[in-house]
């Protein structure tokens, strides 16, 4: 048994073997992606407020939501007035949902639900975050 859960990620062993043509892919289709951006054959949105971007390459656990709860925490009390755009991972809801505190996790996802109960502004989940 591993001591650490997150361990597997970081070592190299036969299902990092395994799996190496498929991350060789991965690599190659990333790269032509951000050329594409940065040859203008795909576009950037440009956002009419500020976004900060919370998010981190380790498979889950690291920390991010409440991170974004602290953060949206200090920006209110610096007398700005922040919301939470995210997808609602594992929820139903296939549109623009505006997260309330009573909405059904299953629906609107257990995180958005969790923001929503605990953050000073709106909690927006959706597909397409911009």
């Amino acid at each position: 048994m591993l001591s650490d859960p997150w361990r597997h990620w970081a070592v190299h062993g036969p299902w990092s073997r395994i799996v190496w043509p498929a991350s060789t892919l991965y690599c190659a289709l990333a790269v032509v992606r951000q050329r594409l951006y940065k040859t203008g054959l795909r576009s950037v949105h440009v956002l009419p407020v500020p976004v900060i971007v919370v998010g981190n390459v380790t498979v889950g656990g690291t920390g991010k939501t409440p991170f974004v709860l602290w953060l949206c925490a200090r920006l209110a009390a610096a007398g700005l007035r922040p919301g939470i755009v995210l997808r609602g991972y594992k929820g139903r809801n296939r549109g623009v949902l505006r997260v309330g505190a009573d909405h059904d996790p299953a629906w609107a996802g257990d995180e958005a639900v969790l923001l929503a109960r605990h953050a000073m502004g709106p909690v927006i989940a959706s597909r397409d975050r911009v």
